[in-house]
């Protein structure tokens, strides 16, 4: 059985570890450097077979970075999109930038940008790639957190900012999916991340509750004001949290309540339990189907994909950096 990027991922961190332990032993040990150098040449030569897994690697033991290796890591990102045909690639190109992220300096402009190229990985409509942009959308909100971007101002003035000079290629595919990051980014970006709450992997769902949780602080921060304040930044989080986080349902009032084991159930989508919750007194699970992605248009959401429309938005995110 071939193994996944994920599990690559602890294997490259196990052997990491081991090396870093042996190598203060080791006289003039250059391991690492060699094994850095070795996954760097493989991780920028196109190879089917080869490419994704060195990418993994790469991520993994980089000790930094700059930000023309970034941009080059996004140019592969673009040409795999073009085509389409080597979701494993893509996959291991996100898995790579969302490790070398916190190694770019503070100061890069790339690191704004990252933001809407891993919304646009969430645009994708594919399951792997959505766990995987999830993943890569909390290091960026985490990165710049850390780095004081969001002390003095919004989340949504900071990114929307860099969004100007990619406008029209947003503005494209924010009309084919039905949600405008112009007209209200909180709303628009909390419905991206709803799909999380469908996903089949529980990781993938516990990890948008918890993105969910890190921008209702992150609102919050600039004003200074409790995150439980309901606000017009902080409603999108808060009714999307509500259902599934029982701090939020105990710091804010509802004044139309539905029973609380149907906020406990698993949602189902085509038969399948997505989301793991309690079950009722009589042990029976009696599911409640989360459909406001369904309501979208169909057309529109194949639209998105077939016309590549993230592949332009990465394309765009490129030439300003």
């Amino acid at each position: 059985e071939r193994i996944t990027l994920p599990s690559l991922e602890e294997v490259v961190d196990s052997l990491s570890e081991i090396m870093s332990v042996c190598m203060p032993d080791v006289p003039d040990c250059q391991w690492l450097e060699t094994w850095t150098t070795l996954s760097r040449s493989f991780a920028f030569c196109y190879n089917p077979a080869l490419e994704p897994r060195a990418l993994i690697v790469y991520g993994c033991i980089s000790k930094s970075i700059t930000d023309q290796e970034v941009k080059q890591l996004l140019r592969i990102l673009v040409k795999a999109l073009e085509s389409f045909n080597d979701i494993t690639l893509i996959e291991a190109i996100v898995l790579c930038l969302t490790r070398i992220q916190p190694l770019l300096r503070p100061e890069s402009p790339i690191h704004r940008a990252l933001f809407w190229v891993a919304i646009s990985v969430l645009q994708l409509d594919e399951v792997s790639l959505y766990d995987a942009g999830l993943a890569f959308l909390e290091q960026n909100l985490h990165t710049l957190e850390r780095q004081g971007c969001f002390d003095h101002e919004s989340i949504a003035d900071v990114m929307m900012r860099t969004r100007e000079k990619l406008e029209w290629h947003f503005k494209q595919l924010d009309h084919a999916v039905g949600l405008s990051f112009r007209s209200n980014f909180h709303f628009a970006l909390v419905g991206h991340l709803l799909k999380g709450f469908r996903h089949p992997t529980p990781s993938t769902v516990f990890r948008t509750s918890r993105i969910l949780g890190t921008l209702l602080s992150l609102v919050a921060k600039p004003f200074h004001r409790d995150k439980f304040e309901v606000t017009p930044d902080s409603v999108a989080y808060l009714t999307a949290l509500v259902a599934v986080s029982e701090e939020v349902r105990s710091r804010c009032h509802v004044k139309h309540a539905i029973p609380r084991w149907t906020t406990d159930l698993s949602i189902m989508e085509n038969g399948e339990t997505i989301f793991y919750g309690n079950q009722n007194a009589l042990g029976m699970s009696l599911p409640r189907r989360q459909k406001s992605w369904d309501m979208l248009d169909q057309s529109a959401l194949q639209f998105a994909r077939h016309h590549k429309g993230p592949a332009h938005q990465i394309i765009s995110a490129v030439s300003i950096i």
